[in-house]
């Protein structure tokens, strides 16, 4: 289902609340979204193979983000916290 506006239980934060955001750690050694362990690491060619091998021919278009990328995700100041397997942004 597309919802064309947020469902009424959505809110906007107030300014000045903290936003969290997660995402998967692109430098931990196991993609979660594949359970593939180090294959996100390797040359785009290599890991497409790997993934179509695998069965997860979708896995090819996921852009895993280190915390850098994350960050710069933000317009302001952020924090990243890493928790091994996935990253927090607190914005």
């Amino acid at each position: 289902m597309h919802a064309t506006s947020p469902p009424t239980c959505w809110h906007t934060p107030a300014p000045q609340s903290r936003r969290p955001l997660t995402t998967p750690n692109r430098w931990f050694p196991l993609e979660l979204h594949t359970r593939l362990p180090l294959v996100h690491w390797l040359p785009a060619g290599v890991a497409g193979r790997a993934y179509d091998l695998a069965g997860k021919s979708w896995a090819r278009e996921n852009h895993l983000l280190g915390s850098g990328e994350l960050r710069g995700l933000f317009p302001g100041p952020v924090h990243v916290h890493n928790l091994g397997m996935t990253l927090v942004a607190i914005a």
